[in-house]
């Protein structure tokens, strides 16, 4: 039988007003309601917040951003010493619908020339899934998946992407892009969550 192209769209758009992310079967869709970040207000761009922590009187900033190729989202920070984060995450968290059996995330991102990873393994520019269940008393993540976007300044626009198992009880997922400990820009941009 031949579905009318506007099909698919139509129960996507109908997933999400009823607060359910659809898979169409055989074929990933992208859950993320807007992961260009054209669109926006306030400052921030649409479905994302930032935030993050810093030690001493060091700068860091989640900035969002534009130039001749539209719009990003921007992490700076300025040095690597501590538990320095800038983080920008979806608001709200994507709800996981139980026909879901994995997740592809993609992503671009570039860095500033001084990018430059910090001490620990974990001191780098990247991605977390965030799988979110059952909210008892305050977060319960059941488990965190890294995505490292580069250890290495990149002058251009490098494609990232990655696939991650669906555990059992999930029922949100929080996506974090940012940096963890390293120090200079970082850029993401165009990012998608194709659930399968």
């Amino acid at each position: 039988m031949k579905i009318a192209p506007s099909l698919p769209f139509l129960c996507l758009g109908l997933g999400f007003v009823l607060g359910v992310s659809p898979v169409i079967a055989g074929q990933p869709v992208n859950v993320l309601p807007e992961g260009t970040f054209e669109k926006g207000k306030g400052g921030e761009p649409e479905g994302f917040t930032g935030g993050g922590f810093v030690g001493g009187n060091h700068r860091n900033k989640v900035v969002w951003e534009s130039d001749r190729g539209g719009k990003f989202i921007r992490v700076e920070l300025k040095e690597t010493a501590g538990k320095r984060i800038a983080v920008w995450s979806t608001k709200p968290t994507i709800p996981v619908a139980p026909a879901w059996r994995e997740i592809t995330v993609k992503f671009r991102v570039r860095t500033s020339d001084d990018f430059k990873v910090g001490s620990e393994p974990w001191h780098d520019a990247r991605v977390i899934v965030n799988w979110l269940g059952e909210q008892i008393e305050g977060e319960n993540i059941l488990r965190s998946d890294v995505l490292h976007a580069t250890k290495v300044p990149l002058a251009e626009w490098k494609p990232v992407s990655g696939t991650f198992k669906v555990p059992k009880g999930a029922e949100q997922i929080r996506i974090e892009l940012g940096t963890w400990g390293a120090s200079g820009t970082i850029d993401f941009d165009d990012l998608e969550v194709l659930a399968d």
